[in-house]
């Protein structure tokens, strides 16, 4: 049977993402030796900060390639709301985005990687594989990562990711090799059969780098988010966990110079699943847990009425998500 689209391979294959003793990686347990992590991260007191207050972050999000989905993966349907909307499974337009994050201390930084250099040359020899084949069907490069990073003012300084399934990464081999790279806790923990699928394409995309995880003992509260964590160590920009989607699934909230921003990775996909708190359907690793995890992200947002909120896979919804028929 051949799959639809680039999120339905990847669910099939990464509803739980990683792999343990993957070739090429260098684990560490925390960011510390990147970023100076305050040593009061350990308190488990809550942030004293005012997110609606404006702060340093420039942030830019920009659309990598274009490609579909079905709205059984992007929205779980069965929820009265979905029905309710009578949403449909059906093939859904959706974006890969890079938000390229710059603080005027700590450098330039990337939030997940879009699609490489190589699409832009009409190749897509920096993966392979008959799954990773079908993933990549119908997806089209609007603008490559290399070309995102040439046209800053820095050089790319780390890329954090919201999780690592493959739509998240494929931009890996426009990063240089050596450049840290951010996930979430258990993020690398992929099943066997898991691996048999897309352990090959793993390797190659991540050998070279270096890979950190991001430290959940040294979290504390931020309103509602029980687990985040202050990563330049100046309140400006906060990694949230938020298992569900996959186990490590983050969020991210920056105080920007325009006002805070929530980031949701893919613990909404579309929004319209964000606007009605439906979280994602079969693409999801537990539809529980990420429902919970949706509810503390939109009660984080609605505590701060200014703050913009980012989807995983829609920007503005021009041309894309879920559009509900009744």
């Amino acid at each position: 049977m051949k799959l639809p689209s680039i999120l339905g391979v990847a669910a099939l294959a990464l509803s739980i993402l990683g792999c343990s003793d993957l070739d090429g990686i260098t684990a560490a347990e925390d960011a510390d030796d990147v970023f100076d992590v305050e040593s009061a991260a350990t308190s488990k007191e809550p942030f004293d900060v005012d997110l609606d207050e404006s702060g340093p972050i420039e942030l830019e999000s920009v659309i990598s390639a274009r490609g579909a989905g079905p709205s059984a993966g992007l929205v779980n349907l069965h929820p009265p709301k979905a029905r309710a909307a009578g949403l449909r499974n059906e093939k859904t337009p959706i974006v890969l985005s890079v938000h390229v994050l710059r603080h005027p201390e700590r450098g330039l930084f990337v939030i997940d990687t879009g699609v490489p250099r190589s699409w832009a040359d009409g190749a897509k020899a920096n993966v392979d594989g008959i799954v990773v084949t079908q993933i990549l069907e119908g997806v089209e490069g609007v603008e490559p990562l290399s070309d995102i990073v040439a046209r800053q003012s820095a050089p790319l300084a780390g890329v954090f990711f919201t999780h690592m399934h493959i739509d998240h990464v494929l931009g890996l081999p426009d990063v240089p090799k050596g450049t840290p790279i951010f996930a979430g806790p258990e993020e690398m923990d992929i099943r066997l059969a898991e691996r048999a699928v897309l352990g090959r394409t793993f390797d190659k995309l991540l050998a070279g780098h270096d890979l950190r995880t991001f430290d959940v003992k040294k979290a504390r509260p931020l309103g509602p988010a029980r687990v985040a964590i202050d990563v330049f160590g100046d309140r400006s920009f906060f990694a949230l966990h938020v298992p569900g989607h996959t186990h490590g699934s983050m969020a991210f909230v920056a105080r920007t110079t325009r006002g805070p921003v929530l980031l949701t990775g893919d613990s909404s996909h579309t929004i319209w699943g964000w606007e009605n708190g439906v979280e994602p359907g079969i693409f999801t690793r537990d539809g529980e847990q990420n429902r919970e995890g949706l509810a503390m992200l939109r009660a984080l947002a609605n505590a701060h009425p200014k703050m913009r909120v980012l989807v995983g896979h829609e920007i503005d919804g021009v041309g894309t998500g879920i559009h509900p028929r009744n």
